[in-house]
């Protein structure tokens, strides 16, 4: 996930959210190893502006390197579902729906 991979991140899932009609979505950031202090900002604000629209987003995978990022920038995680990985989530979500 870099600069030119992020052009129009947030627009592009809003989008495909809304003609999907998702009502949950997981982002898994297990295969990234790294991204940019504007990538990981980014995220979090699609995350919030899903959350607007309904979509129940669970983020996975998340490194230290991430973390860190994260939370230098500030992001609130009280309303982030988070999971170390990927199978954790999905079974969660089975469970609950």
């Amino acid at each position: 996930m870099d600069d030119y991979k992020s052009n129009d991140f947030a627009g592009k899932i809003m989008m495909q959210a809304k003609d999907l009609e998702l009502s949950c979505l997981i982002i898994d950031l297990s295969g990234v190893p790294s991204i940019d202090t504007m990538m990981t900002n980014e995220l979090f604000q699609v995350v919030n502006m899903l959350e607007l629209l309904g979509i129940d987003t669970t983020i996975t995978g998340i490194r230290p390197e991430i973390a860190l990022t994260a939370v230098q920038l500030g992001i609130d995680f009280s309303k982030i579902r988070t999971y170390g990985k990927l199978k954790d989530a999905v079974s969660d979500l089975l469970h609950i729906r």
